[in-house]
């Protein structure tokens, strides 16, 4: 739905022509920007979105229940704002401001920053950019999705508890394994701080007893493969650019997808 640093729009497309489980609905466990709330929109009947980032939820909330305010208040930005800096944009974060306030600078730091961290600092080139972009229709495509959903903000723990009952669908773009990866995640990498790997796992298990239907998806490595054995994983080719100023790199940087049910294909298609 918006850019999202480690965002999942990659994988959408490579399992679009894929047949997955036919459930009630989808819940998004780990949104973030949900570019796989995007995927599932036109797939399944209802949506569920969580994130324990509360001003990204914030965001979403005020994006479904507001966009006309919320759209005036970007304009308002465009035209007052073009100055702003890294600590302006934590101020607003921490501070004592309504929700569209906050959701506004949140989007507009998730637009300007590098690589979609909206506490990160503001680059002129992209300032420029949003100046000359009108929001509007960005916005009321998020809203088009998220009308259709439920939105939480809760522990994944408190959400698999809240829809124990439902034929849904579980995705789960975890956290980073890698403990630096995660320091681009909530003000100062706050947000996934000492998340712990193993309880994910042992709670994915237990969804599985349950005969609940899941699909993750995590970088690459042994660690993680040895941790969810007993699951089908298919390892996925994946590119990643890093750019800065005057040059950029490509990293082959491979994630794994892990499902307990099998994976059948509509066409001739590969995850490879």
């Amino acid at each position: 739905m918006i850019k999202y640093f480690g965002g999942k729009s990659w994988l959408g497309k490579k399992i679009s022509n894929l047949c997955i489980p036919k459930r009630e609905g989808f819940i998004d466990v780990f949104t973030g920007g949900g570019s796989m709330t995007d995927w599932a929109f036109p797939r399944f009947d209802n949506l569920v979105i969580n994130d324990i980032d509360d001003l990204l939820i914030n965001f979403y909330i005020v994006c479904r229940d507001e966009p006309e305010k919320l759209i005036d208040y970007l304009e308002d930005i465009k035209k007052d704002d073009l100055g702003i800096k890294h600590k302006d944009l934590i101020e607003i974060a921490k501070g004592d401001y309504d929700n569209i306030t906050k959701a506004a600078y949140y989007y507009f730091g998730n637009q300007v920053c590098y690589g979609g961290i909206p506490y990160d600092s503001p680059i002129q080139s992209k300032i420029q950019i949003f100046n000359n972009t009108p929001q509007k229709k960005n916005i009321m495509k998020v809203n088009r999705i998220l009308k259709k959903c439920e939105i939480n903000n809760l522990d994944y723990r408190d959400l698999l508890d809240k829809y124990k009952d439902k034929n849904y669908f579980y995705y789960y773009d975890a956290p980073y394994f890698d403990v630096a990866a995660n320091n681009y995640y909530g003000i100062n990498g706050e947000n996934h701080k000492g998340f712990n790997h193993y309880e994910l796992a042992d709670y994915v298990k237990d969804l599985d007893k349950k005969g609940k239907v899941f699909m993750m998806s995590y970088e690459y490595s042994d660690v993680i493969k040895e941790m969810y054995s007993g699951f089908n994983q298919f390892k996925i080719p994946k590119v990643t650019v890093v750019a800065s100023d005057d040059h950029h790199s490509v990293k082959d940087t491979p994630e794994i997808l892990i499902t307990n049910f099998e994976i059948k294909q509509t066409r001739k298609q590969s995850l490879l």
